[in-house]
């Protein structure tokens, strides 16, 4: 599922022009049921507020993000920490 939550994020994502591609951020992504996106925060900023606000809108523009049905294995998805880069985005 991780896999598919990143490509679903990713596919949304449009980064800034110009962007430094060594930046990276940290969101915290709280999920309700059927991997709908309650809420997004930045952790930890890039130092670059647009590119952290494109990364926001973009794990919105994905919801709802694909988890298990499975009550038991979703609860693990309620809550993600995602690092975000303009070349690729990781979950932790």
């Amino acid at each position: 599922f991780k896999a598919a939550i990143l490509s679903a994020i990713g596919h949304h994502w449009l980064v800034p022009a110009g962007t430094n591609k060594d930046l990276s951020c940290q969101l915290l992504i709280h999920l309700g049921p059927g991997g709908v996106v309650i809420d997004v925060t930045t952790v930890k900023s890039s130092g670059d507020e647009v590119l952290d606000r494109s990364a926001q809108t973009a794990v919105m523009k994905a919801s709802p993000l694909p988890v298990p049905e499975e009550p038991a294995k979703f609860n693990k998805f309620r809550e993600l920490r995602l690092t975000v880069k303009p070349e690729q985005v990781t979950v932790r």
